[in-house]
């Protein structure tokens, strides 16, 4: 039993590879592998900026050189991605399972301006230090990179990032920049670590669910939960946690409300009090298609958030009436939903 009054049981990472989307991970790093192996292998033959050999600038610097620094510079981005998607499919996320007590707290935990506050050098060094853990990165894809050399991938690939803004430039001095696509993989990282070092001194809930910034947990009381806020808080000097509890055991989460009701969970879509259901109206000068597809957004999106059909049932009623005040003629409205549910049941039926 842990400090939360939990019995604690880790079930392991809830990527494997036997999830459809870390085998497509684990494809897109062996794809970048090759084009990275690729790329060295044109320039060490020549291929790159050949026929820029004899062209300078007014300062006497190779065109060729230019190239080689910016292509070094994105051979740091491809590298970065393969190793951040490798490692992905290989770190345990955080998530743990075990059963929780019918008088256990809903709890919400969000970091503050989470990518903006990841710290590089500690999360290059992470991942430097994770990718040569028996060496098994340059086993993996075939590859003879030292360590410092990928740190200075890394590093040229994420710092120096200059903004203008106002007519001034600036440079961001720590944080991914916002819009990278090595956002997510480097702040999943950085949280990843974060829970390895809590699960190894014994300091993780037992029910914990993480999405990018967002966290779900079940806490037996207000004292645990606020132990916990503090114990994340001191996690890491960088970044700052804000937490809600639910309130008649409901709670916001990603878009969808979740009902403890019991011993079991209830989710449907979460609307704003601000939402006035203001979408594409039927006489706007747009395709058809668009307002066909934005119904079955609107369905999809229902039909994933809701855990019983009777709350789906209740959000596509919903649905219907909304598009019904946007002018949508009604048979089109009923076609897309009849045709949304038979979709749905062939698909069960092929589960």
């Amino acid at each position: 039993m842990d400090l939360f009054g939990n019995n604690f049981e880790e079930q392991g990472s809830s990527l494997n590879f036997e999830n459809e989307e870390v085998r497509n991970m684990s494809m897109e790093s062996e794809r970048i592998a090759r084009e990275i192996n690729s790329a060295f292998v044109a320039h060490d033959h020549g291929d790159v900026g050949d026929q820029n050999d004899d062209a300078a600038d007014d300062d006497g610097v190779q065109e060729d050189d230019k190239l080689n620094y910016k292509d070094y510079a994105k051979y740091g981005v491809v590298m970065m991605r393969m190793l951040l998607l490798a490692m992905m499919a290989k770190t345990v996320m955080g998530v743990y399972v075990s059963d929780y007590g019918t008088d256990d707290l809903l709890v919400s935990y969000d970091v503050v301006s989470l990518f903006t506050n990841v710290p590089l050098d500690d999360t290059i060094h992470i991942i430097a230090e994770k990718a040569f853990e028996n060496n098994w990165f340059n086993e993996q894809y075939g590859l003879s990179i030292d360590k410092q050399g990928l740190i200075d991938l890394l590093t040229i690939a994420t710092k120096n990032q200059l903004f203008q803004y106002d007519g001034n430039l600036y440079e961001q001095v720590d944080g991914v920049a916002m819009g990278s696509p090595l956002g997510p993989l480097m702040a999943n990282v950085f949280m990843c670590n974060i829970e390895d070092t809590l699960q190894y001194a014994n300091k993780m809930p037992a029910f914990y669910r993480r999405y990018v910034d967002d966290t779900i947990v079940f806490m037996p009381t207000h004292d645990s939960a606020h132990h916990f806020l503090n114990i994340l808080n001191e996690s890491h000097h960088s970044i700052n946690f804000t937490m809600e509890i639910a309130s008649n055991n409901s709670i916001n989460f990603l878009g969808m409300v979740i009902y403890k009701n019991s011993s079991s969970l209830e989710t449907r879509v979460y609307k704003k009090p601000t939402n006035k259901g203001l979408l594409l109206h039927y006489e706007s000068h747009v395709d058809n298609k668009y307002k066909r597809n934005l119904v079955l957004t609107m369905l999809d999106r229902a039909f994933k958030l809701s855990s019983t059909n009777e709350i789906f049932e209740k959000e596509a009623k919903e649905i219907e009436l909304m598009f019904l005040r946007l002018k949508y003629p009604q048979n089109l409205i009923n076609n897309i939903i009849r045709d949304f549910m038979q979709s749905k049941r062939l698909s069960l039926i092929h589960i």
